[in-house]
């Protein structure tokens, strides 16, 4: 049975059809940026009716774990392939872009790239401590001030993307790029 004692049964029904949702979300072949965003939202469900962190079902505490795994080291990758770099006044990238270009580009990804590496740090310690009356949506419930930093980058797109429009063509940009993403951890991104 899929049910949990003590738990209502529509909540269950009503969270692994979330679950479920979420999953679908995942399997998107968008890039792990968008799928950790996607989920995020979607996690933040009564995930108290799940019991076994890693059954054959795939249970949402998994597939929370690995998206943000591969989150944050997606966040790292863009701060040690790029943003280092092109704001390192040591590196022979940092003239592509002034200051102002690089805070309307890259702004916040710092700052968000460590309050991730902290979240994941949290949920890997709850799964390594899993136990039988284990939650996990409160990891995210506790966390959730904190992702409210999405703000400023979200509504900086625009600007941003306007930027990289500027600069498509910048024959040093261009190589800088293509530099960047040889790098086989970046998986053809």
């Amino acid at each position: 049975s899929n049910t949990t004692p003590g738990v209502d049964e529509k909540a269950q029904r009503r969270a692994f059809k979330r679950m479920k949702l979420a999953q679908e979300v995942l399997s998107d072949t968008c890039c792990s940026q968008n799928r950790s965003m996607r989920f995020h939202r979607f996690l933040l469900a009564p995930l108290a009716v799940l019991a076994n962190p890693c059954s054959s079902l795939a249970p949402a505490q998994c597939v929370a774990l690995d998206t943000e795994r591969t989150y944050v080291e997606s966040l790292e990758l863009l701060v040690e392939l790029y943003i280092t770099p092109l704001s390192d006044p040591k590196s022979k990238h940092s003239k592509i872009f002034t200051r102002p270009q690089l805070a309307t580009l890259f702004g916040g990804i710092a700052t968000i790239a460590e309050l991730n590496r902290k979240f994941l740090q949290d949920l890997e310690q709850r799964v390594q401590s899993w136990g039988p009356d284990s939650l996990l949506g409160d990891v995210f419930v506790t966390f959730s001030p904190y992702f409210k930093m999405y703000t400023q980058y979200i509504n900086n797109q625009e600007k941003a993307l306007d930027v990289l429009d500027q600069f498509k063509g910048h024959a040093k940009f261009v190589k800088f790029c293509q530099s960047a993403r040889k790098d086989p951890r970046c998986k053809g991104w």
